[in-house]
């Protein structure tokens, strides 16, 4: 039986600069399955570079 994967769940706020590198890191750990990331109404493009 495969040992199931971690899921890291994280709230983010005018995180615009440095979200492509976080969820570059993120997922580079070994065991994480699934990064869900839960914009906390951002006004810059945080939505945006999350999409991509």
């Amino acid at each position: 039986m495969k040992p199931e994967g971690v899921w890291i769940v994280a709230a983010c706020f005018n995180e615009q600069a440095v979200i492509t590198a976080i969820i570059e890191r993120v997922l580079a750990v070994p065991g994480v399955e699934r990064l869900v990331l839960i914009d906390d109404g951002s006004s810059d493009d945080t939505v945006s570079q999350i999409r991509v």
